[in-house]
């Protein structure tokens, strides 16, 4: 006999989900960077998902394999419906919402000029306020968490 199943809201699995993906990108990359440097794609789509992904442009090559394990543990975290996890990036994602809602100049001035900063800038905004708004507002998200303490 197993462990109890566990039904998991769709929005939970989406999340997770999308963390996984997140974390199966920066470990892809951060293998090329070890492997590989100069056969990574600087596109402008591949700068794009980076930024999404890593939440910035500018990031360590030692910092990328580690934000991806780290995007690895959130999901399975979530998976196993961890309340705190919940909370947690709940938070980072209102403060995410709210840092690039900075960088694009909502609350004072920005020296972002470049279109493609703004099109990744809206995209985790979209991101973060989705995951946000599930995490704390979804009914059955909130059922699921508080039975499963």
């Amino acid at each position: 006999m197993g462990s109890p199943r566990v039904d998991r809201p769709i929005p939970v699995i989406a999340i997770a989900s999308f963390q996984f993906a997140k974390a199966a990108f920066l470990l892809t990359v951060a293998a090329f960077l070890w492997l590989a440097p100069d056969s990574l794609p600087y596109t402008e789509l591949f700068s794009q998902l980076l930024f999404i992904a890593a939440r910035g442009r500018d990031i360590s090559g030692v910092v990328v394999p580690l934000l991806g394990l780290y995007l690895i543990y959130v999901g399975i975290q979530l998976l196993r419906l961890r309340p705190t996890t919940r909370r947690n990036l709940a938070i980072s994602s209102a403060i995410t919402i709210v840092l690039s809602l900075q960088r694009l100049g909502v609350f004072g001035d920005t020296d972002m000029t470049s279109n493609f900063d703004h099109e990744a800038l809206y995209i985790v905004i979209l991101c973060d306020l989705t995951i946000y708004i599930y995490l704390a507002f979804h009914p059955e998200i909130l059922r699921t968490f508080k039975r499963k303490r």
